[in-house]
């Protein structure tokens, strides 16, 4: 991360002023002391500066940390996807975050991480397209990237199946990309939607039992709750409805 990233327009004109307004005092404050004279009035100036260099760079510690601190949360949710304490503080401290200008991957990728992981896709992709642009080869952006191409996939696939149960490949597909999930701790209540739509109609009722009430303990209005609703009842449920 750079000296100014994660800072506001305004924080870094101020960062850029009182070091100037510094420089500029510590000039006067020698050419006061070579002519034999007092620099005590420029000490309350001296103040100002350090508080305008010192206000930046307390935010821009703030913002190295809570990239780190929303990396190792991010981790905890995966882990424990039902946790609402996790998810909650996981929510705000991306939401401390996100708002704010920055042009390096690593923190970006950071933020679309979480903010999948929360269910916030749009938002997610939205950081991690501006993170592979500047780094398309970065690990972390790839494997993200992989995880909501994966998401992506079920939803279309379990979509056009349902359009046409006959189609053999998009069966075939669907049951591969399924078996992709088997490795992945999920805690986006969409992408547990997705996994349960896609067990349902692949058959797997019982599979489909346990995403579905997983999602519906995380977030009972996510999208589809009726049939995910049913689908959690029991492992006979309704098939899921196409959107």
């Amino acid at each position: 991360m750079g000296p100014i990233d994660g800072l506001y327009p305004y924080e870094v004109v101020l960062l850029i002023l009182g070091v100037l307004l510094f420089l500029v005092l510590l000039v006067v404050f020698v050419i006061q002391i070579v002519r034999g004279k007092s620099p005590a009035a420029l000490l309350p100036f001296f103040v100002v500066t350090i508080a305008m260099i010192g206000f930046p760079g307390i935010k821009e510690i703030q913002w190295q940390k809570g990239v780190l601190t929303i990396k190792t949360a991010t981790t905890q949710l995966q882990a424990d996807p039902t946790n609402a304490t996790l998810r909650s503080n996981l929510a705000n401290q991306v939401k401390g975050l996100a708002d704010r200008p920055t042009s390096d991957p690593t923190a970006l990728t950071s933020i679309a991480r979480a903010q999948f992981a929360l269910g916030e896709n749009d938002d997610a992709k939205t950081n991690l397209g501006k993170a592979l642009r500047i780094s398309p080869a970065l690990p972390e952006a790839v494997t993200l990237k992989q995880r909501i191409d994966t998401d992506d996939a079920l939803a279309n696939l379990t979509k056009r199946l349902a359009q046409n149960p006959q189609d053999d490949a998009a069966k075939t597909q669907l049951a591969k990309t399924v078996a992709q999930t088997d490795s992945l701790k999920i805690s986006s209540p969409v992408f547990l939607a997705h996994v349960a739509s896609a067990k349902a109609i692949l058959g797997d009722r019982a599979g489909a039992s346990d995403f579905a009430a997983t999602a519906l303990k995380i977030d009972p209005n996510t999208a589809g709750a009726n049939e995910l609703k049913k689908l959690a009842a029991s492992p006979e449920g309704a098939k899921p409805a196409v959107k």
